[in-house]
C-alpha cells in the first residue's frame, strides 16, 4: 500500500503538471492570437475550455480514490495542447473544429474512468466483432472517398471514419479473450477449443480485410501490426512477430502489383525527385522534407514559417510543420512526450494485477506507439506513407475522440494497479 507521503505527492505533482500544460497552451494560443487578432473568441474559448476539461477530469479522478498514474493526464493535456496550437496557427476553422472535438474527448475520458465494472465486456465479447464488422461495411455501402479511400460516412455538418472506433473493439476483444483463455500452458500455446478460435480468428482477420476493401490501407496495416502485438504480448514468442511479418510482406507485395496507389506510395518513398513524380504525387513529402530542413534546430518561430505550402499539413504532415516553426528541439519535445506516454502505458500494464487489464493497457499502448512511428516515419521518409493521423495531435474528429477514449480506459486502468509514486 502506498504511504501517506504518496497520497500527498500524487495530486500535488498533477496539479502543478496541469499548471505548466496550461501555461504551455495560453503562450501558444496567444502568440497566435498576436499574428491572427481575428481568431479573438477562439482563443478565449480555447483558453476557457480546455483547463477547464483538464481539471474538471483532475478533480474526478480525486473523487474515485486511489493512486492512478499522475502523468497521463498532463501527457495528453501537452499533447493536445500543441495539435491545437499548429491548427489554429494553420487555419481557424481547423482550430476551431479540433477544440469542439477535444471537448467531447474530454467528456469521453470521464465516461470511461466512471466505469467501474468491465464484466460486460467478457459477456458481449463477440458481440463487439458484429458490431465492428457492421462499422466497417457501412462505409463500403453508404460511405465516401476522401484522400483515396471510402472510409468514411458523410453524417451532414461533419464525417466519421468508423476504423478509428472499432480499434478501440479490436483492442478490448483481443484483450478479452487472451484473458479469458488463462495463463499458458506448459507447451506456450495459448488454450482454446475450435469454435472459440475461429470466431476470433475470423473476426480479427476480417477487420483489416475489410479495411483494403476501402482501401484505407494505412489504417489496415495499423489493425495488422496490433493484432500481431497483441499475440506478442500474451505469448512472448518471437515466432509470432516473424510470421506476421512474412504475411504483412506478401500482402505489401500484393498491393504493390494491384494497387496503383500504394505502387506510386513505394516510387515515392524511394526517389521522391522523379521527374514525372516530383510536381504531382511526391509534391507532399518533398515540401516535408523541405520545411523541416528549414526549421533547423529551434525553428522560424511560431507563425513564421510555411507550412501551409505541404498539401494535407493538418492531418498527415502535421509533424512537419512542428519540425519547421519549433525546429528540431520541438520536433524531438514531441517524440519525447510520446514515449514517456508509452512508457507509463507499459507501466500501467506490468503493475496490473488482472490478466485482462495488463492485456487491455499493454494493446492501448501498442496501437499508440505503432501508430505514431508509422506516421512519423512517413512524414520523414524512413517508410512509405500511409494516411494515418498523429494521435491526439492531427486535425481529425474520429481519431482524436477515439484516442480520448482509449486513453479514459488507460486512466482507469491505472486507478486499479495501485501505487505510482516512485
Amino acid at each position: 500500500m502506498a504511504g501517506p507521503c504518496c497520497a500527498g505527492q500524487n495530486p500535488k505533482l498533477e496539479f502543478w503538471l496541469l499548471i505548466l500544460a496550461t501555461a504551455y497552451l495560453f503562450t501558444g494560443l496567444f502568440t497566435i492570437f498576436l499574428l491572427t487578432p481575428e481568431m479573438g473568441w477562439g482563443f478565449f474559448s480555447a483558453t476557457m475550455i480546455m483547463p477547464a476539461g483538464f481539471f474538471l477530469i483532475y478533480f474526478v479522478k480525486q473523487l474515485r480514490g486511489g493512486y492512478p498514474d499522475p502523468l497521463l493526464l498532463p501527457l495528453l493535456f501537452m499533447l493536445s495542447s500543441t495539435g491545437l496550437v499548429l491548427l489554429f496557427r494553420l487555419n481557424i476553422y481547423y482550430g476551431i473544429h479540433q477544440l469542439a472535438w477535444t471537448a467531447i474527448g474530454l467528456a469521453a475520458v470521464i465516461l470511461m474512468i466512471s466505469i467501474r465494472n468491465y464484466q460486460f465486456i467478457f459477456i458481449y465479447k463477440y458481440y463487439f466483432i458484429a458490431v465492428g464488422i457492421i462499422s466497417l461495411l457501412l462505409p463500403l455501402i453508404f460511405g465516401v472517398e476522401i484522400g483515396g479511400a471510402r472510409s468514411w460516412l458523410n453524417l451532414g455538418h461533419f464525417y466519421l471514419q468508423p476504423s478509428e472506433f472499432v480499434k478501440i473493439l479490436l483492442i478490448v476483444f483481443g484483450a478479452a479473450y487472451f484473458a479469458e483463455k488463462g495463463e499458458l500452458n506448459q507447451k506456450n500455446k495459448i488454450q482454446s477449443n475450435n469454435i472459440d478460435d475461429m470466431l476470433f480468428l475470423g473476426g480479427w482477420l476480417l477487420f483489416p480485410g475489410l479495411l483494403v476493401l476501402q482501401k484505407d490501407l494505412g489504417m489496415a496495416v495499423i489493425y495488422f501490426a496490433v493484432i500481431g502485438a497483441l499475440f506478442y504480448i500474451v505469448t512472448g514468442k518471437w515466432t509470432y512477430i516473424a510470421g506476421e511479418t512474412v504475411l504483412f510482406l506478401l500482402a505489401g507485395i500484393i498491393s504493390y502489383i494491384f494497387f496503383p496507389r500504394v505502387s506510386t506510395r513505394v516510387e515515392i518513398w524511394l526517389n521522391p525527385f522523379q521527374a514525372n513524380l516530383i510536381k504531382d504525387s511526391s509534391y507532399q513529402i518533398i515540401q516535408s522534407l523541405s520545411a523541416i530542413s528549414n526549421g533547423g534546430l529551434f525553428g522560424s518561430g511560431l507563425g513564421a514559417g510555411s507550412p501551409g505550402s505541404i498539401p494535407a499539413v493538418h492531418t498527415d504532415f502535421i509533424y512537419a510543420a512542428i519540425c519547421e516553426e519549433m525546429g528540431l528541439a520541438g520536433g524531438a519535445g514531441v517524440v519525447f512526450l510520446y514515449m514517456i506516454l508509452f512508457y507509463r502505458g507499459f507501466s500501467i500494464a506490468l503493475n496490473s494485477k488482472d490478466r485482462f487489464f495488463t492485456i487491455l493497457a499493454a494493446g492501448i499502448t501498442a496501437a499508440w506507439g505503432i501508430q505514431a512511428i508509422v506516421i512519423l516515419a512517413g512524414v520523414i521518409k524512413i517508410l512509405p506513407l500511409t494516411g494515418v493521423t498523429l494521435p491526439f495531435i492531427s486535425y481529425g474528429g474520429s481519431s482524436l475522440v477515439a484516442n480520448f477514449l482509449l486513453i479514459g480506459i488507460l486512466m482507469n486502468i491505472s486507478h486499479r494497479t495501485g501505487d505510482f509514486c516512485e
